[in-house]
């Protein structure tokens, strides 16, 4: 994980939370084994029928197969994270859970995928915008999945209010070991792999 290579889709053409885009930066850098964080942002058209459920708390989300489909699968070669922001307004549209603000998918792959939903509102506790507390909030669930670090995020923020300066407790060292052998293996399975197999084989 030497470098993050982010995309934001967002429903708003303004993209107010690129000015704190460094800032976001800074913190995320703050992790070991992280050496490079690039941002792209990409405003797009409102889904107009997205598939929701309920979860087990009975709260309604978008379906993650769904979310993968749309906004995943189309740069998977190309972003290792991949987030979708909109407006408050669609996510009463949409009738999603009021109480939630933002999620990330908790799936096994090397793209961290959420979405989030606010404006312009400053954080509670925090001196920064809102939109900055809630990326860097699903960014250390992601952290923390990656590097199978027990996961205090909701501590750190709603408790402690530290979230800009918490991301110093991950390592990316053995992640980035086993993702380079993972790496090389691939190379030579698809190089050689064919190859193998058929020679075994007779």
């Amino acid at each position: 994980m030497n470098q993050l290579k982010i995309l934001i889709y967002t429903t708003t053409k303004s993209q107010f939370f690129r000015k704190d885009f460094d800032f976001i930066r800074q913190s995320l850098l703050k992790a070991t084994g992280i050496n490079e964080v690039t941002f792209d942002v990409k405003t797009i058209y409102p889904p107009q029928n997205p598939l929701t459920l309920k979860d087990s708390n009975g709260d309604v989300r978008f379906a993650w197969d769904w979310f993968d489909q749309r906004f995943v699968e189309p740069v998977r070669d190309e972003y290792n994270v991949v987030a979708f922001h909109f407006t408050p307004y669609y996510k009463n549209k949409w009738r999603l859970a009021e109480r939630i603000n933002g999620t990330y998918h908790r799936d096994g792959d090397n793209v961290l995928d959420f979405w989030f939903s606010c404006y312009t509102e400053k954080a509670k506790n925090y001196e920064f915008s809102n939109a900055t507390r809630l990326i860097l909030h699903e960014f250390r669930h992601g952290f923390s999945k990656w590097t199978g670090r027990h996961d205090d995020t909701h501590l750190q923020d709603y408790q402690l209010h530290n979230l800009h300066n918490s991301f110093e407790v991950f390592d990316f060292t053995d992640w980035n070991i086993l993702k380079s052998i993972h790496t090389l293996l691939a190379n030579f399975l698809k190089k050689y792999g064919r190859k193998v197999t058929t020679e075994k084989a007779n």
